[in-house]
């Protein structure tokens, strides 16, 4: 039953972070935690605990630190994505170094040059009262 219990705070745990979009190294200290309660309660065999502790250290030094992780996994990944996926078409290429439309929205005729863009603008005279 114990078990049970620390299997749904783990997983309640996990989907904490995952909804927090936590770094990283909060995912590692987590991790690490779990498996010392796990084996601080007996519910897990010390040999287990060990090889997945050996596991978690691996796993994390070679994804917590950014130059080891894109020399060992990004650049393989980006490798494979490379060559599965077409080339740029020129089309492509120039949109993507056109730039933005936020940035370009402000060369807009509709928006008149040098007025700010706000969506209230400010009146230039204070409004006449139509009380008699």
């Amino acid at each position: 039953m114990l078990t049970l219990v620390w299997l749904g705070v783990v997983v309640a745990g996990f989907f904490a972070l995952a909804y927090g979009n936590a770094a990283g190294w909060l995912w590692t200290g987590a991790i690490a935690a779990a498996l010392a309660a796990a084996w601080g309660a007996h519910l897990m065999p010390l040999l287990v605990v060990i090889v997945l502790a050996g596991l978690l250290v691996v796993l994390a030094i070679s994804l917590n630190f950014p130059p080891l992780r894109r020399a060992l996994i990004s650049d393989g990944v980006l490798a494979v994505f490379r060559r599965i996926l077409p080339p740029m078409t020129p089309t492509e290429r120039e949109a993507i170094e056109a730039g933005t439309v936020g940035w370009d929205a402000s060369f807009s005729p509709a928006a008149p040059i040098g007025e700010s863009s706000s969506p209230c603008p400010r009146r230039s005279s204070p409004r006449k009262s139509n009380a008699s």
